[in-house]
C-alpha cells in the first residue's frame, strides 16, 4: 500500500469525521439553538 494512500484515506476519515461528529455533538450534547441571542445584543 503506498504511503499517498493511506494519507488520503486518513485525510477523508478525518473529514467525515470532522462533518459529522460535530454535528452530533452540536445537537445533541451541546444542544446548540441558531436563534440563540447573546447577551452582547
Amino acid at each position: 500500500m503506498s504511503a499517498i494512500f493511506v494519507l488520503l484515506t486518513g485525510l477523508a476519515a478525518m473529514a467525515l469525521g470532522y462533518f459529522v461528529y460535530s454535528k452530533f455533538i452540536a445537537e445533541r450534547i451541546f444542544q446548540l439553538d441558531p436563534d440563540f441571542r447573546t447577551p452582547a445584543h
